[in-house]
């Protein structure tokens, strides 16, 4: 029987992005501005992560919308287990009880290696969704970018979740590739919430007179850092990225008479930045090289305006380019996933977007001052094509407040017992991480302070006693579990 049509009236995200990365919190931002073009009388909540000890928690709290509320959530193994057994618990304990709409953030947190299994992202931002349909709440997905998924547990789940929730869809062309082995169907590819960024003040007051008009603007990354990479690949340093940048600038300056800007988007970028203006900088030049590290999305949009050109290896300074009618071209490393060359895929712009490899960074710096020097483009998107795109992402997301299916009950179980397994593997990992070595727990246990000792040894009863309880219960094996779960789901689905 489907669900009465409910018009929206309260929505919580979860989870709200806390970052030094612009990009990131240009997200909370754009979700807020495209929920209230859909759903101008809906309250919005947004559930930050991990963001009570936080230094860019104001940060974060500024992007989230000027009438939306915010709560705080804070990630605890030993708490999943217990959500588990009551969702509702979990929708109370972060104000969502009474939501018509949960909506999980844009991003790219949805994926699974075989080096980066990744589970405690896949449970905890999928926890809501269940947590959702237990309780006969709508659930959205915001564009995203998804996979791959390398092995069996996580494309089980995937899959259940996609076929649970109410409306997703990812945020460029090459996520569908991704799902080719998924039993969900996948829908047409949808904006990224930062392009309902509102464009930045005519306020002269906000001007950033300091830096030139006209000037090329690059906003670099480094290959080695990202959150698709694990411990060891975090450490291997590739120098792709930096040759490649080093040499557009040289070019630049030989052949042209314009300015260049490396902008700092994250706290990430500025070593990169710093090295590769120390190696450029002459006496001769010194004058025509700028770095910035701006501080806020409409700082760097009016930055970005100042530009007639943009560089970039950061997924969102593309978005604030196209946002702006700019010309911009990119990078991107195998490490940082599919979500670059799908973007520009997306508006039919392959030609601008560069994978680098060994082969590529000797002939990318000359191919991105080609393109510089091309006058027959000056935007990479066209403002009524965006205008367009905005439209179809709108109409999307309103799609939410119409007649929808409940999923079935089996299916639910299913996607719950996903679940169990993924947070029992995850509490064994942490045990495993934190205390196999007597060394490392003395050293965990090594403080002045009697109160934060005592506080260290009851986080490892808990976490002990949490990995017992799941490996000794027989609701680990999917019989026993679909018998307890049976005893709880009544209420959610059969209440009056």
């Amino acid at each position: 029987m489907p669900i009465p049509v409910v018009s929206i009236q309260s929505i919580v995200i979860f989870y709200g992005h806390v970052a030094s990365n612009i990009g990131d919190v240009a997200i909370n931002q754009g979700e807020y501005h495209l929920l209230k073009k859909a759903f101008p009388h809906a309250s919005i909540k947004s559930v930050l992560w991990t963001a009570t000890t936080s230094k860019y928690k104001n940060m974060a709290l500024s992007s989230i919308g000027e009438t939306a509320q915010a709560s705080f959530f804070k990630v605890s193994s030993y708490k999943g287990f217990r959500y588990l057994s009551a969702p509702d618990e979990f929708l109370k304990d972060h104000g969502a009880e009474e939501a018509d709409l949960i909506v999980l953030s844009s991003g790219e947190h949805l994926f699974s290696y075989q080096e980066n299994l990744n589970k405690r992202n896949l449970f905890w931002r999928l926890l809501p969704a269940l947590a959702a349909k237990l309780c006969q709440k709508k659930c959205v997905l915001m564009p995203s970018t998804l996979g791959p998924f390398e092995d069996t547990l996580s494309q089980n789940l995937i899959d259940l979740f996609l076929t649970s929730i109410d409306l997703w869809a990812p945020r460029e062309a090459l996520t569908s590739k991704q799902l080719l082995s998924l039993k969900a169907s996948v829908p047409d590819a949808r904006l990224d919430p930062a392009f309902f960024l509102l464009p930045p003040s005519s306020d002269t007051t906000k001007t950033v007179n300091h830096l030139p008009e006209g000037h090329i603007a690059f906003s670099m990354r480094q290959e080695n850092i990202g959150i698709r990479l694990d411990e060891m690949q975090t450490q291997k340093l590739s120098r792709f990225g930096f040759d490649v940048f080093y040499q557009t600038c040289q070019k630049i300056l030989e052949q042209t008479n314009q300015d260049i800007v490396l902008y700092i988007q994250t706290d990430s970028d500025r070593d990169l930045v710093e090295e590769v203006i120390q190696k450029i900088t002459t006496e001769e030049n010194q004058h025509r090289i700028f770095s910035y590290r701006p501080t806020s999305i409409e700082n760097y949009l009016l930055c970005l305006q100042k530009s007639s050109s943009v560089i970039t290896g950061r997924f969102h300074t593309v978005i604030f380019s196209l946002i702006l009618g700019k010309k911009v071209y990119a990078v991107y490393h195998n490490n940082h996933g599919h979500k670059m060359p799908g973007l520009f895929k997306m508006i039919n712009k392959d030609d601008h977007c560069f994978k680098l490899t060994p082969d590529t960074i000797t002939d990318i710096p000359e191919l991105f001052v080609e393109g510089l020097h091309n006058k027959n483009e000056k935007s990479t998107l066209l403002p009524e094509k965006l205008e367009t795109l905005k439209a179809e992402t709108l109409s999307w997301l309103k799609e939410i407040d119409t007649e929808n299916q409940k999923p079935k009950l089996e299916e639910l179980y299913r996607f719950h017992h996903q679940l169990h397994k993924l947070i029992a593997d995850s509490l064994e990992e942490e045990i495993q991480h934190k205390f196999s070595d007597s060394k490392k727990y003395r050293r965990y246990l090594s403080t002045k302070k009697e109160k934060e000792k005592k506080l260290a040894q009851q986080h490892r009863r808990e976490i002990i006693s949490a990995v017992e309880k799941i490996k000794n219960s027989h609701s680990y094996k999917i019989g026993h579990l679909i018998t307890k779960i049976v005893k709880f789901p009544a209420r959610f689905f059969f209440r009056n």
